[in-house]
C-alpha cells in the first residue's frame, strides 16, 4: 500500500494497522557458515533500521543451519527458510525472497560479504529522491576470508572511464548499460546494491537459467525501465573465496551468458555506434574461441545452437563466421591429425 500500511487483525470493533518495512534485507546462503555473524552483524548494525530480514538457506552441507538458528527470533527476522533440497540457482533465492519481501525497496545481502553501518543510511534516501531510479548501489572493497582487504574495487572500471566512478551519480539507464554495462558487469557485487521491487518485478525478475552472469543480465534488464544512482563511498565488503561463484571455471556457459548479456543490451539501442557493435562481436569472438579449447563437443554443440539466435540479431556475417570457425576447429583439425596419424603407419 502507498502509506507502507497493511491490515492486521481486529480487536473489538477497531482495526490494528501494521507498518510495512520500508527494506526488505534477503540474505540467501550455501555454505556460508564461516561468515554468518560477521554479515548478520553488518545488518543489524545498520543506522537505518526499518527493514526486515528474510534468510533463507539452499540445503547447506556446512554447519550454517546451526549458526542461522541464533538468529530465527531476532525481532528483525520476519521468514526464515530451509531448502530440503539445493536448487541450483542462486537467482531462483532472489526471486523466492523477494517474493516473500514486503518492502518497497530490495537489499540482496549475499551471506559471505559485509557492509558498513552507514549503507542503507546512505542509499535508501536517494531511491526515495529519485522515483526513476530503480537501482541504487556503492563502491565496494574486495577482502578476502578474514576480512582483510585485498584491493579497493574501483580499479574494475579503471578501463572503461578512470573518472566516471570517482563521484557520486545518477544516470539515465540505457544511457548507463551502453556506456558501462555493455563492457562489463560494472555492478559485480549484489551486496553493494539496493534496488525497487517494483522495477525488478517488472524486468522480469533474476535470470534463473543463469549460473555466472544473471545478475549481469538483470541489471541490465532493470536499466531499461528505469534510471540508477551511483555512490563514491565504499559501503561494502565484497569477498573472495574458494566456496563463492565467483571462482569459476570458464568455457562453453561463459560464452553462450556472455553473449546472452551483450546481445541483450545491444537490443536496447541496435542503432548504436559502430563502435559497440565490433566491441561486442569481438568480446563474443574472445569468449568463443577460448570455449573451443576447454569444452567437449556435446557441450559445443549445445552451444552453438543456444548461441545461434542471439549471434545470429547482430550480423549474419558473424554468424556464419563463427559457425565455419566451430566446424573447421572440432572437425577439420581433427580429420587433418587422424590422417596424418594414418599415414605414419606406413
Amino acid at each position: 500500500m502507498g502509506n507502507g500500511l497493511s491490515r492486521g487483525h481486529k480487536k473489538g470493533t477497531s482495526t490494528v494497522l501494521k507498518r510495512m518495512p520500508k527494506v526488505s534485507v534477503i540474505v540467501p546462503n550455501y555454505n556460508h557458515a564461516p561468515y554468518l555473524e560477521r554479515r548478520f552483524n553488518s545488518i543489524f548494525g545498520q543506522t537505518y533500521q526499518d527493514f526486515e530480514v528474510i534468510i533463507l538457506d539452499d540445503c547447506s552441507t556446512d554447519n550454517s543451519r546451526e549458526v542461522l538458528e541464533t538468529y530465527r527470533n531476532h525481532p528483525k527476522v520476519s521468514q526464515f527458510v530451509f531448502n530440503e533440497k539445493n536448487s541450483g540457482s542462486t537467482f531462483k533465492q532472489w526471486n523466492k525472497g523477494v517474493a516473500m519481501a514486503k518492502g518497497e525497496y530490495i537489499w540482496i545481502a549475499e551471506s559471505d560479504d559485509e557492509a558498513e553501518f552507514e549503507f542503507l543510511h546512505t542509499l535508501v534516501p536517494k531511491l526515495e529522491e529519485n522515483p526513476n531510479v530503480g537501482i541504487a548501489y556503492c563502491q565496494s572493497n574486495r577482502v578476502d576470508e578474514t576480512s582483510k582487504i585485498i584491493v579497493h574495487n574501483d580499479t574494475w572500471t579503471d578501463d572503461i572511464d578512470i573518472k566516471k566512478w570517482k563521484e557520486d551519480y545518477v544516470s539515465d539507464g540505457k544511457k548507463e548499460c551502453l556506456d558501462a554495462l555493455i563492457y562489463k558487469n560494472t555492478i559485480p557485487n549484489a551486496s553493494a546494491v539496493i534496488f525497487r521491487r517494483s522495477v525488478f518485478l517488472k524486468a522480469g525478475g533474476g535470470c534463473e537459467n543463469m549460473r555466472l552472469c544473471g545478475d549481469w543480465l538483470t541489471w541490465s534488464k532493470m536499466l531499461e525501465v528505469s534510471d540508477i544512482y551511483f555512490s563514491k563511498k565504499t559501503l561494502n565488503k565484497f569477498r573472495f573465496h574458494e566456496l563463492n561463484a565467483r571462482t569459476y571455471n570458464q568455457g562453453d556457459i561463459e560464452c553462450y551468458e556472455f553473449t546472452k548479456v551483450l546481445v541483450s543490451i545491444y537490443k536496447i539501442a541496435p542503432s548504436a555506434s559502430l563502435l559497440i557493435k565490433q566491441h561486442i562481436e569481438y568480446t563474443i569472438a574472445q569468449k568463443f574461441s577460448k570455449s573451443l579449447t576447454i569444452s567437449s563437443d556435446k557441450k559445443l554443440w549445445i552451444m552453438m545452437f543456444k548461441l545461434s539466435p542471439y549471434i545470429f540479431l547482430l550480423e549474419k556475417k558473424f554468424f556464419w563466421n563463427l559457425w565455419r570457425e566451430f566446424l573447421v576447429v572440432k572437425f577439420g583439425l581433427r580429420t587433418i591429425k587422424r590422417q596424418l596419424a594414418e599415414a605414419l603407419k606406413y
